[in-house]
């Protein structure tokens, strides 16, 4: 490995908690591609058989995913009576 690679490998550190730590613990994310985090630091440690996504995208996700079953929640509780209770269907 050249020198200056080595130097590169040394500088990058983790966004989580901001160590410099194994280098070869670090992986880069995959749908940001811009931050590095060790696999160790990582919530889904040691679960996941390969390590793609920095904490930050995966808790973005979550929270897109959040808000959308917030969303789907909030539509089924607009079909209430003005008294503040749910329709009851009855078959005939």
């Amino acid at each position: 490995m050249t020198q200056k690679k080595e130097e590169l490998q040394r500088s990058i550190e983790c966004c989580m908690c901001g160590d410099f730590g194994l280098h070869s613990e670090l992986f880069q994310c995959k749908i940001c591609q811009f931050r590095s985090q060790h696999r160790y630091c990582s919530n889904v440690y040691p679960k996941a058989e390969s390590y793609q996504e920095c904490n930050w995208c995966l808790s973005q996700k979550d929270d897109i995913k959040e808000r959308s079953q917030n969303s789907s929640n909030s539509t089924s509780s607009n079909k209430t009576n003005s008294g503040g209770r749910r329709r009851r269907r009855y078959s005939s």
